[in-house]
């Protein structure tokens, strides 16, 4: 089954924490606020040759105070050294770390929740991977399926990014989904930016890992969605729609719901796919036709529309996972009585 492994990349590049403090003004900070700016100040600067850093006990207080002030221009500096850290952060994540960066999640504003779901998005794709399972244990699920709804392209694109990487844990599939991050991702699919469908389409394929999960897609019409967006002129989008599309026709009454989209417009879609000239999107859309000719009249209407002339072919391949993809669909097709002429 495929399944996508993060973010397509990062939509977001903060600047350095430091020209943002730069433009605080300083006879308004509290004492506390000015050490906890001077201090994160050095430990960024310090060392910056060095890939690695830490969040030491006393760095995190800094990184709370700022946080959680009622000082916006200091908030955006918690945010954007959260940022700066992710990258460089190799150690695994504690909950106590993310409470903070969890807080500036809820920000109003845009700035705010740029960095901060770049930073939680990074820890989840770039940390250990015990980092997936602490930021679900933190209570970060719900601030960043809210933020899918958010007006910027850029805060959508790292939530769904994080929600994609967290998705890759058997445990955290059911969680996402049971904090109702169904209809936000299908919501997604709509917009326009290839980033933000990228990144929303790549985490829908990993929930349909799980049947519970592929039961409430099919229930929230997330069959249409896959449908029409095999039409996509993004590779990776027709590459894990055809994938999740895959995973659905496993059930034998989800391939009813998948063939009644359009007076089954899949096939022809599909067809279409297996002659992209992108490896992993042939080899996908040949996978999606093997499962769905499961099913005995799929079997000939896969034919009538073209299939055989475009799976045969494929099996002179260079790519070996295709060949057997294209082997497996022909051995269902050939299991049609009317197909063995």
């Amino acid at each position: 089954m495929g399944s996508c492994f993060g973010s397509m990349g990062n939509c977001f590049r903060s600047h350095r924490m430091s020209s943002n403090i730069a433009s605080t003004r300083e006879p308004l900070l509290r004492e506390t606020e000015r050490d906890a700016v001077t201090s994160l100040l050095q430990y960024l600067e310090q060392d910056s040759n060095n890939p690695h850093k830490t969040i030491s006990d006393d760095k995190l207080r800094d990184l709370c105070t700022l946080a959680y002030s009622d000082n916006v221009d200091l908030q955006r500096s918690a945010a954007l050294c959260f940022s700066e850290l992710s990258e460089k952060l190799m150690e695994p994540i504690t909950e106590a770390q993310l409470e903070p960066l969890i807080h500036l999640l809820l920000s109003s504003d845009i700035e705010v929740l740029k960095a901060s779901s770049l930073a939680i998005s990074n820890f989840a794709l770039h940390g250990p991977p015990s980092n997936k399972e602490t930021i679900v244990q933190a209570k970060a699920l719900q601030p960043l399926i809210s933020l899918l709804s958010s007006d910027s392209a850029e805060v959508q694109c790292n939530a769904c990014g994080c929600i994609t990487t967290l998705a890759t844990t058997e445990a955290n599939k059911v969680e996402i989904v049971e904090y109702g991050a169904i209809p936000p991702l299908l919501a997604l699919t709509r917009v326009n930016d290839p980033r933000v469908q990228r990144n929303t389409t790549g985490a829908l394929l990993n929930l349909t890992h799980i049947e519970s999960n592929r039961e409430k897609l099919v229930q929230a019409g997330g069959v249409t969605v896959f449908v029409h967006l095999l039409d996509s002129k993004d590779a990776d989008v027709q590459f894990y729609c055809a994938a999740a599309l895959s995973n659905l026709a496993v059930h034998e009454a989800h391939r009813s719901a998948i063939m009644a989209v359009g007076n089954g417009r899949v096939v022809g879609s599909l067809v279409t796919l297996m002659s992209s000239s992108v490896d992993k999107v042939r080899c996908q859309g040949c996978l999606a036709i093997r499962n769905l000719a499961s099913d005995d009249i799929n079997q000939d209407r896969i034919v009538r529309n073209g299939g055989l002339s475009v799976l045969i072919p494929l099996l002179r391949s260079a790519d070996a996972e295709t060949v057997t993809a294209a082997v497996a669909a022909l051995r269902n097709l050939s299991i049609h009585k009317g197909n063995e002429v």
